[in-house]
């Protein structure tokens, strides 16, 4: 999962969760139960534009406590996971912007993910001997199938472990808050059993199955 900062007085992280705009397609029937934890709670709101309020200040609470609910409407994102996270990204070549480095850069995010998808559907349309066309409602079916080409993140832990979480200050100064997340955003974490998590989809695709399973 991508990190998540408190910087300038703004939180960044995943963005998974429940659309408040788009319907939920009927490929995702059945994925309201979540679980969550309130690692964040805003304490300072700014009008940012007319009609628009959003919190600039947080307080931080390392251990809360695993809550459960239901939403029952609205796309759930994202549909699938791939390392997104810049502590252990992709090489980025630049040989001008980064000479001090010999021309490489660590990254992440998922502009480096959603590109690395096409190209792998490429070569699944390649293995497959024709365009397998639009994922998401045979995903769906293979993942609540008896043999998922999915491993699902469903852990409800609170972080624990190595220092991936930062706070920054205006002056921009970071400080490391003690651990790493796992399976969650900035609220939603795993729910056990479970085929699709807010936060983390499907989970993570086994690409060799997903293709065996389109050539079917």
């Amino acid at each position: 999962m991508a990190e998540t900062y408190i910087k300038v007085g703004l939180i960044a992280g995943d963005g998974g969760g429940y659309s408040s705009l788009e319907p939920r397609p009927s490929y995702q029937n059945g994925i309201s139960g979540f679980n969550a934890r309130q690692y964040f709670t805003p304490t300072t709101f700014t009008q940012i534009a007319p009609g628009l309020t959003e919190p600039t200040d947080f307080t931080f609470t390392a251990n809360p406590s695993l809550s459960s609910g239901f939403q029952n409407s609205g796309r759930g994102e994202p549909d699938v996971s791939t390392n997104a996270d810049p502590q252990t990204g992709y090489a980025d070549y630049d040989p001008t912007l980064f000479a001090a480095a010999g021309g490489f850069e660590q990254y992440g995010g998922t502009s480096f993910v959603s590109p690395q998808l096409n190209g792998t559907t490429a070569v699944i349309d390649s293995y497959v001997g024709h365009r397998v066309g639009f994922w998401n409602p045979k995903i769906y079916q293979w993942a609540n199938g008896g043999n998922s080409p999915f491993t699902p993140l469903n852990d409800t832990a609170v972080f624990s472990g190595k220092q991936y979480l930062f706070q920054t200050n205006l002056k921009g100064v970071s400080t490391a808050l003690p651990g790493v997340f796992s399976n969650n955003n900035e609220y939603y974490t795993g729910k056990p059993g479970a085929t699709w998590n807010p936060a983390s989809g499907l989970g993570v695709p086994n690409l060799t199955a997903l293709a065996k399973d389109f050539a079917k």
